[in-house]
């Protein structure tokens, strides 16, 4: 592959990676920095070599690291330097779905007795495994003002944690500056957003990210899917602000990958769905439950399936026994009416759905409250 080629995969790439919004004027910053400096690329699992471009880039860091500037560190595999994971919860303001259901997105379930947060206490655990490092710290880190979810029991393989990021308004980019310094520049953190339901097992991914090397590798999708693993060395963090808002995809990763060693590493489908309103909480359960049962999973919201793929229902709610649910989930002190039909929906607790009701599509909430649409 020409220099023009891996330009061009790149740029595609990583502005995928850092616009999740699909804003134009994002995607413009990121080729601009890019046509300043190449970031790196690795086929899916790290099979193909960076461009020549990263190749050029490496070096530059490294002779600029000889007068004294941060350099890049040439260990091959960072996964023996990994010092903690960290899960990025929320943002600034709470979404329409994390309001309705009165507890954390983490607590949300994805199969019976189940809880997304309790799918990211086993996923560290084997990370923990593989890394070889009993007692690895796992910090969930909670944006706003949303409910703090219970830390789950911490094992011999993770301890795990759940803290309140004490500033507000500090930006990804911001929090990651403040957490990465109280750890050696040489030691690496595992960063991931919380509200997302792999699709691929965790070690796995983050095997792919340290075969990838680099002062920070980066999982993106080639169909555009946003993405949220990533493995970056504590050092590169001291380039970002003390002060003020930084958004890491949008502000810091650019300025990171002008400096240092950036590499990608990209899937052809998607390796994990995001949670963050009542469609995409319905359609990550649905491909999860399709996952579980061998059967074939196409990432579209909009493909035609008819058949209930899964029905959560936890202790506590009430369900006559001659409702219909199909890919629905009924939280706790919920209760659905006889002859009702919920279809891609969720019942909040205190949610009721009336005898011979219909709901389709909405998240349903007490009655002092109003519904919310699809787009909750």
């Amino acid at each position: 592959m020409d220099d023009a080629d891996v330009s061009a995969t790149t740029q595609e790439i990583i502005g995928r990676t850092l616009n999740q919004d699909g804003a134009g004027d994002s995607q413009a910053h990121v080729q601009d920095v890019i046509g300043k400096s190449e970031a790196g690329y690795c086929g899916e699992g790290c099979e193909d070599d960076i461009g020549a471009r990263s190749m050029q880039h490496r070096a530059e860091s490294e002779h600029r690291g000889a007068e004294g500037a941060s350099s890049t560190i040439q260990e091959a595999n960072p996964l023996s330097r990994i010092t903690a994971a960290i899960l990025l919860c929320g943002g600034v303001r709470p979404t329409k779905l994390s309001s309705s259901i009165g507890r954390s997105i983490l607590e949300l379930p994805i199969e019976s007795n189940r809880t997304l947060l309790d799918d990211w206490h086993d996923q560290m655990k084997d990370l923990a495994r593989l890394v070889d490092r009993k007692g690895l710290p796992v910090r969930a880190i909670m944006g706003g003002e949303g409910e703090i979810p219970a830390a789950p029991v911490s094992t011999g393989e993770v301890v795990f944690t759940v803290e309140r990021d004490p500033n507000t308004f500090r930006g990804t980019g911001g929090v990651l500056h403040d957490i990465s310094r109280g750890y050696p520049e040489d030691e690496y953190l595992l960063v991931a957003n919380g509200a997302q339901l792999l699709m691929r097992p965790l070690d796995e991914l983050v095997e792919s990210l340290g075969r990838c090397g680099g002062d920070v590798s980066v999982v993106a999708h080639r169909d555009g899917t946003p993405s949220g693993l990533m493995l970056v060395r504590c050092g590169v963090m001291r380039d970002v602000s003390v002060n003020g808002f930084v958004d890491m995809k949008e502000q810091a990763l650019p300025e990171i990958a002008r400096l240092h060693d950036v590499r990608v590493v990209f899937y052809d489908e998607p390796t994990g769905l995001p949670v963050r309103t009542l469609g995409d909480y319905v359609q990550a359960v649905r491909l999860h439950h399709l996952r579980l049962a061998n059967k074939p999973a196409v990432a579209n919201p909009f493909a035609e399936a008819f058949e209930s793929t899964f029905t959560l229902i936890e202790d506590g709610a009430t369900v006559d026994e001659s409702a219909v649910l199909t890919d629905a989930v009924v939280l706790r002190d919920a209760e659905i009416g006889r002859r009702s039909v919920v279809v891609r929906s969720l019942v909040c607790p205190k949610g009721r759905v009336r005898p011979d009701g219909r709901v389709v599509d909405r998240v349903v909430v007490p009655v002092m409250r109003r519904d919310s649409g699809s787009g909750s």
